[in-house]
């Protein structure tokens, strides 16, 4: 069967359509989605965040548990972290974390650390800011990103010994 331009593009749109119909979460769903999700991912507060954060090269995700950005993002950090994990990033000397700003949290995200909209993923190196995280919120994005910055603070080497 010959495939012409016009019938490709009707597939292409048909798929696409496809895919977006079957991406539609209800709130609910991705609230539960999300709520699941945040009990797998590893979360430093205040008792333990700053410690912790002083050595070492950290990927931090600010969110809270009402914002709707962050419940779609939360599911997404989470097979990041897996795959994280699985890839043996961790090895690397680079770590992630997640820090929920809700409630009386929110007042020491922000006057703290200077985050004033959710969700925010910074970089920090040795308890210093090095950059707010601007790009996609896939995990795949995340992991490169991930990779970029291990090659600049480990060195590359770091990445082929995994």
């Amino acid at each position: 069967m010959k495939l012409t331009v016009a019938s490709f593009l009707a597939l292409c749109l048909l798929l696409v359509t496809s895919v977006s119909a079957l991406q539609k979460l209800t709130p609910e769903q991705v609230e539960e989605r999300a709520r699941k999700a945040d009990e797998d991912i590893w979360h430093l507060g205040k008792g333990t965040f700053e410690d912790r954060m002083a050595h070492g090269t950290w990927l931090v995700y600010y969110g809270t548990t009402w914002c709707k950005f962050c419940k779609r993002l939360t599911p997404r950090w989470l097979r990041m972290q897996q795959e994280f994990t699985n890839q043996k990033l961790h090895e690397t000397g680079f770590l992630i974390t997640k820090v929920d700003c809700t409630g009386t949290n929110e007042a020491w995200c922000a006057g703290k650390f200077k985050v004033d909209s959710y969700p925010t993923v910074n970089l920090y190196h040795n308890g210093k800011l090095v950059e707010e995280y601007t790009g996609a919120h896939e995990a795949t994005d995340l992991l490169d990103y991930i990779r970029e910055k291990i090659k600049f603070y480990f060195g590359a080497d770091k990445l082929v010994q995994q």
